[in-house]
């Protein structure tokens, strides 16, 4: 070999190495772990992790997972809503209507006062149950309903927030989020499948043992059978790996990354009745089946669609929701939906959509929620299941 061909051969690995470790780092560092899989414990962060999740076994709550036995319940009653200020909780007394959902039923970011079931509960002049938890996807929310054997409510709301239809997929959400070792990852949830007859399947919460806690972080495949958000999967979820410039292209195929590039809302595709993850049948069908479910207790039951600051701009651009083909689905089984985001829009009227929250990608602020509150009564008040209701003030809808 000649000295020509040696010194351009240590210029390749030269590039290769600088090229491989600057891939790495930025790996390692820059991208988040949402979209680069990397977890790595030392061993002292093995022994915790095994002992919280030990810990994890005793106090979760058996069916959904979350919220915790072990957490201080002083924002909710007795019955599980969260604390109605305009209406105290008595024992055997039931509540006009009862809500289901996530952080934006719940109303994350505003004190019980101004959470929307709260403001419902003053329009109608009864108590309203508030039963969301944040972090739920429908499929929880829906559980939680069923495991609610005290909910004698006459209307119950079943909500579904946009985003959920990425929840209702998924068994570990750390997985959807990327690992946050400052507090375990203990967000593992049940899910809906679809059998063989297009019913829903429950699978149950997983569980497998406090040894296996640390292996699970680092080959989820190996623990979660159906779970969706697999690194080395459809979503673009790569793990850490040599060559670590291939890692970074193919990053760049991640879900989260391909609409940020199209300006869209980072749920959009799973809304897409093609779409591997098959969350628009199944969400379908777990509203469908609330529906049948709450008519067999006797209640009447809504369905309603919750939409996020991601929803309203889209709609404003493009004139049509990011959840339309769930929309359309439940139109042709025949029920009749609240999309809140008709009514926001209205109310909107020229203002910018992002005014109704502090962060446009985060929940509703005070004026947001009262929104919700309003929107409630209006679906309430024209089905004439609210007689003697007075109709909220003018100032409610002041912008």
């Amino acid at each position: 070999m000649n000295r020509t061909v040696a010194f351009s051969l240590i210029i390749i690995l030269v590039l290769f190495a600088i090229v491989e470790g600057s891939s790495y780092l930025i790996g390692k560092s820059v991208f988040p772990s949402s979209i680069i899989f990397r977890p790595s414990f030392s061993a002292t962060e093995i022994a915790d992790l095994k002992s919280q999740y030990g810990d994890y076994l005793g106090y979760r709550d058996p069916m959904n997972g979350w919220p915790f036995k072990r957490d201080e319940q002083t924002d909710r009653d007795k019955s599980g809503s969260r604390i109605n200020p305009s209406f105290t909780y008595v024992e055997g007394e039931e509540d006009c209507i009862s809500i289901y959902g996530d952080s934006y039923t719940w109303s994350s970011e505003v004190t019980e006062e101004f959470a929307w079931g709260t403001v419902l509960s003053e329009f109608l002049d009864c108590r309203v149950g508030n039963f969301g938890v944040g972090g739920y996807g429908t499929d929880q929310a829906y559980l939680r309903y069923l495991d609610n054997d005290d909910d004698h409510a006459p209307i119950v709301f079943l909500n579904h927030q946009s985003e959920n239809i990425m929840r209702n997929v998924t068994q570990f959400r750390a997985l959807t989020n990327g690992y946050d070792l400052e507090s375990p990852p203990l967000s593992f949830k049940p899910r809906y499948i679809l059998d063989e007859n297009s019913s829903l399947e429950l699978i149950l919460l997983p569980t497998f043992d406090r040894e296996d806690y640390p292996e699970m972080l680092v080959h989820p495949k190996r623990y979660l059978s159906y779970e969706y958000f697999l690194p080395g999967g459809d979503t673009g979820l790569v793990r850490l790996s040599f060559p670590f410039s291939w890692t970074l292209a193919r990053s760049l195929g991640h879900f989260h990354i391909k609409a940020w590039l199209a300006d869209v809302p980072w749920f959009l595709e799973f809304y897409n009745p093609d779409h591997p993850a098959n969350g628009l049948d199944i969400t379908a069908n777990i509203l469908l089946e609330f529906r049948k479910n709450a008519a067999d207790r006797g209640q009447i039951p809504i369905v309603t669609v919750i939409p996020n600051g991601l929803d309203l701009t889209y709609y404003r651009k493009y004139g049509a929701w990011p959840y339309q083909s769930l929309l359309d689905l439940l139109a042709a089984d025949g029920v009749d939906v609240l999309n809140f985001g008709e009514g926001i829009i209205e109310r909107l009227a020229n203002d910018d959509p992002c005014s109704l929250f502090d962060n446009c990608s985060s929940h509703y602020n005070e004026q947001g929620y009262r929104f919700l509150a309003e929107i409630a009564f209006e679906e309430i008040t024209a089905r004439g299941l609210a007689p003697g209701a007075a109709m909220p003030p003018e100032t409610a809808t002041a912008h």
